[in-house]
């Protein structure tokens, strides 16, 4: 059996109807436990079904995350995600809910240890309220694990996150050497991402509904079907120095990124945007084809991408001119998979 966690996390912003200013936010990160990923595989897939069914919505992918549940909200409400909660509730060993207090007048000194050691400014230094939570919120899947980090170490687990690029700091140091497995479109093609991306819906939720705040004591209230699972972590100014960026250059996660890929050649189609190609029917197959194969999605750039294309991993093509790009890997690399989108089966 395999131990997995699936870490995902959102920008909590609330504000009062007919107002512009908020009245309170945080970074919220959920971190979903399972002690046998395989078995969980299967009942997040049983889950998903159920939740449908009782909806009386045809299922048509793999992997549903947030995004795609709030889309059914017009005709079914978010009764859905109740369902689905209901169904995954008791393969879950644990949840650790990570968020930030931070009062509105706290500053952030980001970039300082490395302007000392450059002698020159690399940037703004101090960040205010709203630009802490701007400049965290990319690599707060990745501060949530690190205020687990002591927990982490004594037990071997897959630590399965949302891939970004996000910038050097200082707690990265206590959680480098965790199995960290970063997926690119984690929530489309790995259930226990999409989980904890549901599960930070379904909580926000509850506690509006509840009208209970953001406090340590209030998450087991308004999750209380698992609340013994429940472990809270806040995240105040006394971490800064270990959150906070240390310089303009980014981590280098190739090593933690899980293979396959399967990266979409699109460099020669200028004119269509991905955002375009990801509201087109049938552009689903491709996150369920990275799940098939236990992998992720991304859209190739050569300027992000250099060094990540390993044996194993699949080269789709939409056009002539991308399928001759991904054809150069593969004549310097038999060991990379060229194929056509057409050639993705279906759900």
């Amino acid at each position: 059996m395999t131990k997995a966690i699936g870490v995902d996390s959102i920008l909590i912003n609330r504000r009062r109807p007919g107002e512009t200013v908020s009245y309170f936010k945080s970074l919220v990160g959920i971190s979903v436990y399972t002690d046998d990923y395989e078995d969980f595989k299967d009942k997040y897939s049983k889950a998903i079904e159920s939740a449908l069914i009782r909806s009386g919505i045809s299922r048509d992918r793999s992997i549903y995350c947030n995004y795609d549940l709030k889309t059914f909200h017009d005709t079914y409400n978010v009764a859905i995600h109740e369902y689905f909660f209901d169904k995954i509730k008791k393969h879950i060993s644990e949840i650790h809910i990570s968020y930030t207090v931070i009062n509105k007048d706290a500053v952030m000194f980001a970039y300082g240890q490395r302007e000392k050691e450059l002698k020159h400014k690399l940037s703004k230094s101090d960040l205010d309220f709203d630009e802490i939570l701007n400049k965290l919120n990319p690599y707060f899947p990745l501060i949530s694990v690190w205020t687990q980090g002591k927990t982490l170490t004594q037990s071997q687990n897959e630590i399965f996150i949302d891939g970004v690029t996000v910038p050097k700091f200082e707690g990265f140091k206590r959680i480098q050497n965790l199995p960290l497995n970063i997926f690119f479109s984690g929530d489309k093609c790995n259930p226990l991402i999409s989980t904890a991306d549901i599960l930070l819906y379904l909580l926000d939720l509850r506690l509006r509904k509840y009208k209970l705040l953001y406090k340590p004591e209030n998450f087991s209230k308004a999750l209380p079907e698992i609340a013994d699972k429940v472990r809270v972590h806040p995240i105040g100014t006394s971490v800064f120095k270990y959150i906070s960026p240390l310089d303009n250059s980014p981590i280098n996660i190739n090593s933690y990124l899980k293979h396959p890929m399967i990266f979409l050649f699109r460099e020669n189609s200028p004119n269509v945007t991905a955002e375009a190609l990801e509201s087109t029917r049938g552009f689903q197959k491709i996150y369920d084809f990275a799940f098939k194969k236990d992998g992720s999605f991304k859209f190739y750039n050569k300027n992000e991408d250099k060094g990540r294309i390993l044996d194993g991993d699949y080269l789709v093509y939409l056009d002539e001119k991308s399928k001759n790009d991904a054809n150069v890997f593969k004549r310097i690399n038999k060991n990379i998979n060229v194929i056509s989108f057409e050639e993705i089966p279906e759900y």
